[in-house]
């Protein structure tokens, strides 16, 4: 936005306008928030700066430059390939392809079922708990009513005035 106005200024963080009433006129930002994320852009470059990032052990020893990409030091090539492949026991790959089979047989990860058989008597196993309340509450009446479309119509029509 283009204007005569030398108040009238675009924020450096966020690119909004904003009317700078400093008397200098020199504010860049057009909040104390803007200004504050400024200042932290700043001051991380001044600390990359002072403190430039270490190498990691693939930029050190790690050829891929080449025809044949290969590590200079074959420990630390090992120590990194287990990000790309974990390395398990035969006997361990089989029995997750056969949780996997179990799995797909029924439909997904289930917990285990059990029956409970219960007499009146029982405690109830070490995992499951029933408590029964006991109250002398009897059931209430219940009344049915028969109505023709019309009287029902007229019965809504007058439950909604009611609510009103």
């Amino acid at each position: 936005m283009k204007t005569t106005d030398k108040r009238i200024k675009e924020c450096t963080y966020c690119e909004e306008t904003f009317r700078d009433n400093t008397r200098p006129n020199n504010k860049k930002t057009c909040s104390s928030r803007c200004a504050n994320e400024v200042k932290k852009v700043r001051q991380r470059k001044e600390y990359r700066i002072d403190n430039p990032k270490k190498p990691t052990q693939r930029e050190i020893y790690y050829y891929d430059h080449l025809e044949y990409p290969f590590w200079l030091d074959e420990r630390i090539g090992d120590n990194q390939e287990w990000k790309i492949a974990v390395p398990h026991r035969p006997n361990k790959v089989d029995y997750i392809i056969g949780v996997r089979q179990v799995e797909e047989l029924n439909g997904g990860r289930k917990r285990r079922q059990e029956t409970l058989t219960y007499n009146g008597d029982e405690v109830g196993s070490s995992r499951t708990q029933v408590h029964f309340v006991e109250h002398n509450r009897e059931p209430g009446e219940v009344t049915s009513y028969k109505m023709t479309p019309e009287e029902l119509k007229e019965y809504l029509a007058s439950k909604k005035v009611d609510k009103v």
